[in-house]
């Protein structure tokens, strides 16, 4: 099932990573309130995977029709989906940063040869300096492959939208706990270190995945039986985001708008978002993640970062504004490039084994 608003969704969620990290570089003395309005880029990732669960669950239930052996033909399309473009990322990401030191490797002296492996099997998200620390941004990757594991028992377990909600608020309560006793007897020296982790790994991004379920249930599943319990719960969780903010975890309070805005797209799909240049980005999206770091990289290793002298807040926004430019004129066709000859072909290699039956 094509829906153009998903791809658009990836476009919009992609735009917003290159945003905030484009402001990362040069000179970023920004006025306040473009400051916080580009640090928001970030949560383009929980689109990402608001956008991600609600798609995985719709082709699995629509494949659990057509396949026999859909477990196993299902983590053959995800790895082949991910993992090659990855294991690029990783070998050019040691080339240009090299093995030393870094804040994600905490007192490590270097990447070592089990942070390396465990990259190549997406599960670099147990521990701390490992989750981020060879391929920039690598914390999302590792958050979905590890997300992919449980689809099967997910599935199987979650067949109504008041499941998809139980799930979603009882994943809530558990990454809440989880973070106040990490909080309390953190496990390592670097503090700062642990605390980022404790909001990038996978316990902390399940109710945003679980957003992604409860918008399959409304939008495909035309479910809209809701308990008083939950509809209760999850009326308090939105007016808790709006009220108290402190108190809900950015990631989350985020993942719900999300959810709000994937079923207003569901019902009509506004041109200012559903259009053919997001869709496009949307398609070559998780090329243009792993590419852009890169191309910010050589950007600066080039000084090609700040256009004008910057003297004034005023002429830090214009620079961003040219250099977000620049990010986007490199990154978009070195990841049609990549998607045309990497990704594309080593889907269809996919699909070979599936059918394959090896």
């Amino acid at each position: 099932m094509k829906l153009n608003y998903i791809d658009a969704l990836r476009g919009l969620a992609i735009l917003g990573v290159m945003i905030v990290n484009t402001g990362s570089y040069g000179f970023n003395e920004y006025p306040d309130f473009f400051d916080a309005l580009i640090s928001q880029g970030e949560r383009g990732v929980q689109l990402f995977f608001v956008v991600s669960a609600f798609t995985l669950f719709l082709s699995y239930q629509y494949r659990l029709e057509k396949e026999r052996k859909v477990v196993r033909n299902f983590f053959i399309r995800r790895y082949f989906r991910i993992a090659p473009l990855y294991y690029i990322g990783i070998a050019y990401y040691l080339w240009q940063d090299g093995f030393g030191g870094r804040f994600w490797l905490g007192n490590e002296p270097f990447v070592t040869p089990w942070n390396i492996l465990a990259n190549v099997l997406f599960i670099h998200g147990v521990r701390p300096t490992w989750i981020t620390s060879v391929v920039p941004g690598g914390w999302s990757i590792t958050a979905e492959m590890m997300f992919y594991l449980l689809i099967p028992m997910l599935i199987g377990r979650i067949k109504n939208l008041n499941q998809a909600i139980h799930f979603t608020l009882g994943t809530f309560v558990l990454a809440q706990i989880l973070k106040a006793i990490g909080y309390q007897y953190p496990p390592i020296e670097e503090i700062e270190l642990w605390k980022a982790y404790l909001n990038l790994y996978l316990p902390a991004q399940l109710p945003v995945f679980g957003c992604g379920i409860i918008a399959y249930f409304i939008v495909i599943k035309r479910d809209i039986s809701v308990s008083k319990f939950n509809l209760g719960s999850l009326a308090g969780l939105f007016l808790a985001t709006m009220i108290w903010p402190k108190l809900i975890p950015p990631n989350i309070a985020f993942g719900l708008g999300f959810l709000l805005l994937l079923l207003a797209l569901s019902k009509y799909e506004f041109k200012f978002i559903v259009n053919s240049p997001l869709q496009f980005l949307g398609t070559i999206s998780y090329g243009a993640y792993l590419v852009h770091f890169a191309v910010l990289y050589w950007l600066g290793y080039w000084n090609f970062l700040d256009f004008i002298q910057p003297t004034n807040p005023l002429w830090a926004i214009i620079n961003y504004i040219f250099r977000l430019f620049t990010v986007l004129i490199i990154t978009i066709p070195i990841s049609y490039v990549s998607y045309k000859l990497i990704e594309q072909p080593m889907q269809k290699v996919g699909k070979w084994l599936i059918r394959s039956g090896i």
